[in-house]
């Protein structure tokens, strides 16, 4: 996990040139909340506007040594103080850790190992942005040749 700080440009150039992430979280707020009428309250101060115009939210919740831990509960509560349009889904991660909040933006869509270039999927693929790592981390020298011995789909190759 990498923690930045950036503007909407340099956000959608992580997105668009990021080789090792597999998605970019945009955080969102953060609070406290123990009672479900404590969280229906901080939910209704979050200001959606920059994040939510005709989107359809998508709620995950993980709540781990919470007091409010049933996650789909947790998740119906978000929905109701949601804007909800009828454009693409908007995916909103919910993480509960000892009764503490953090709310963030998905900004990516699709993970971002899924870059459109594989047609044809094998039964375990390498995502490519683990494939990408493995090259990077390798300290491999792009005038000498690359040996890959498990060439199943070329992933490493490719990358």
């Amino acid at each position: 996990r990498l923690t930045a700080v950036m503007n909407t440009r340099q956000l959608y150039a992580v997105n668009v040139f990021s080789r090792f992430a597999t998605r970019v979280l945009v955080d969102t707020a953060s609070f406290t909340a123990k009672t479900f009428s404590q969280l229906e309250h901080e939910v209704k101060r979050l200001n959606w506007s920059g994040f939510l115009q005709d989107q359809r939210p998508r709620i995950r919740v993980h709540s781990y040594a919470s007091k409010l831990f049933h996650e789909d509960a947790i998740a119906t509560r978000l929905y109701r103080d949601l804007p909800s349009g009828e454009g693409v889904e908007q995916q909103i991660l919910v993480r509960v850790l000892h009764d503490r909040f953090t709310v963030r933006i998905d900004s990516s869509g699709e993970p971002l190992h899924k870059r459109g270039w594989r047609r044809d999927i094998n039964e375990t693929p390498l995502r490519e942005t683990v494939a990408a790592a493995v090259v990077a981390s390798s300290a491999w020298d792009p005038h000498t040749p690359l040996v890959d011995p498990f060439c199943g789909s070329g992933t490493i190759a490719i990358e």
